[in-house]
C-alpha cells in the first residue's frame, strides 16, 4: 500500500518536520506449470505460466513471448527455463529445470538373404539395450533360423520408458534344400578343353546360377569348355541360397588323338569332299592354314570354321600337293605337313 513517513528534528519552537508518501507494490507471483520431461525427438510445445504476459528465456526457447520450447533445438541435457513477469515496476521470476532425454534409435539392422539352416543369427539395432521378440528370437536378440522356419516373420525391438520406442523388421527365410547331381564328360584328347559337366538341380528356388573359378559362371547346368582337373562349383538359387559341390574330377584325354588326313577328294560325290581334321573340335582355339606350291595362302580356318573344300575364292583348285600348318593354341602345338587334293 501507500505509507506516510514523517521526519521530526529539533525541540520546541526550534523544530521542523517533513513527510513523504512511500508506495509499496506487490511483487508478481510468477508460477510456471511444470511440463515434465521430454525426448529429443519430441515436437515443440508452448509452456504455460501465471500471470500471463511475461517473458520466457533459456536454452530451447524459440519464442520468448509464447514460451515455445523445442526439445530438438535444445538437444539432450538439463536446461534452466525462466519466466519473468513485470507489474508496476516489480519483476516476478520463476524457474524450472527441463530434462531432455535421448530417444533410442530402435532401427533394426537388416539381415538377409536368410536361407533355411540350423544356424543362429545375432540381431543388431542402432541402439543397444532394448528387448527383442518374434518367432525364433530370444530376448537378447539371438535369431534361431531353424526354429522360426521357412516363411516371413516379424522381428520386434522395443525400448521402455518415456523415450522408448518400437522397431520392427520383416525377414524372410527361404527354402535352401538345393540338391544337385552331375555327370562328367572327359576331354577327348590329351590337353583338350572339350570337357563337360552336366548338372541337374532341384530344390531351393529356380532359376539357378552356377559359378566356378573367378569370373566363371553359367545360367545353365551345362558347363562346357573344360580341361582336365578338379573343379568346385557353387550352385546359387534366385534367393541367394547356395550349395557347394567340391572335388568334381575331369580326367584329361588319354592320347594325342588329332588325326590329319593326307588326302581328300573334293569331287562333289558326297564322299571325302572336305578335308576334315579328326577331333580338332576338342580344342577351342586353333588355326588351320593351307598353301599352294608357290606359298600362296588358299585357306585359313579357325574354331567353328567350315573345313577346307578344295576351293579358293569360289573356284576349284587344281589337283596336287598343298602344304598345311595346324596350330593348336590351347596347347601351343603345331602340325606341319602335306595334303594331296585329288580330283
Amino acid at each position: 500500500g501507500t505509507h506516510t513517513i514523517t521526519y521530526n528534528v529539533g525541540t520546541g519552537t526550534c523544530s521542523d518536520t517533513d513527510q513523504i508518501d512511500i508506495t509499496v507494490n506487490l511483487t508478481p507471483n510468477a508460477t510456471i506449470t511444470n511440463p515434465g520431461g521430454f525426448c529429443n525427438t519430441d515436437d515443440a510445445i508452448n509452456l504455460s505460466a501465471l500471470p500471463i504476459g511475461g517473458t520466457w528465456s533459456g536454452v530451447g526457447i524459440i519464442d520468448n513471448t509464447t514460451g515455445t520450447f523445442d526439445p530438438q533445438a535444445a538437444g539432450q541435457g538439463s536446461f534452466l527455463i525462466s519466466y519473468t513477469v513485470s507489474e508496476n515496476g516489480c519483476d516476478g521470476i520463476d524457474q524450472v529445470t527441463i530434462n531432455v532425454d535421448a530417444a533410442p534409435d530402435v532401427t533394426i539392422k537388416p539381415i538377409g538373404p536368410i536361407c533355411y539352416d540350423n544356424i543362429i543369427i545375432e540381431l543388431e539395432a542402432e541402439t543397444e539395450g532394448g528387448m527383442w521378440s518374434g518367432p525364433g528370437v530370444s530376448t537378447s536378440g539371438n535369431f534361431n533360423v531353424a526354429q522360426a522356419g521357412v516363411g516371413v516373420h516379424e522381428i520386434v525391438y522395443e525400448f521402455g520408458g518415456n523415450c522408448g520406442g518400437i522397431g520392427t523388421l520383416e525377414v524372410e527365410i527361404f527354402p535352401s534344400d538345393i540338391n544337385t547331381n552331375y555327370v562328367v564328360y572327359n576331354p577327348l584328347c590329351l590337353s583338350g578343353n572339350d570337357g563337360v559337366i552336366e548338372l541337374i538341380t532341384t530344390g531351393g528356388t529356380a532359376p539357378y546360377t552356377y559359378e566356378w573359378g573367378e569370373n566363371s559362371y553359367s545360367e545353365t547346368g551345362n558347363i562346357t569348355g573344360l580341361t582336365g582337373g578338379e573343379y568346385s562349383i557353387t550352385v546359387i538359387d534366385s534367393n541367394g541360397c547356395f550349395v557347394e559341390i567340391d572335388e568334381i574330377i575331369i580326367e584329361d584325354g588319354k592320347n594325342d588323338c588329332i588325326f590329319i588326313p593326307n588326302a581328300f577328294t573334293p569331287n562333289e560325290d558326297g564322299i571325302n569332299d572336305e578335308w576334315v581334321i579328326t577331333n580338332i573340335e576338342a580344342f577351342s582355339d586353333y588355326m588351320v592354314k593351307v598353301f599352294n606350291r608357290w606359298g600362296q595362302e588358299v585357306y585359313v580356318g579357325y574354331a567353328g570354321s567350315q573345313p577346307w573344300d578344295g576351293f579358293y575364292n569360289g573356284k576349284p583348285l587344281p589337283a596336287g600337293s598343298y602344304i598345311y600348318i595346324v596350330e593348336i593354341k590351347d596347347i601351343e602345338k603345331e602340325f606341319v605337313g602335306v595334303v594331296t587334293l585329288i580330283r
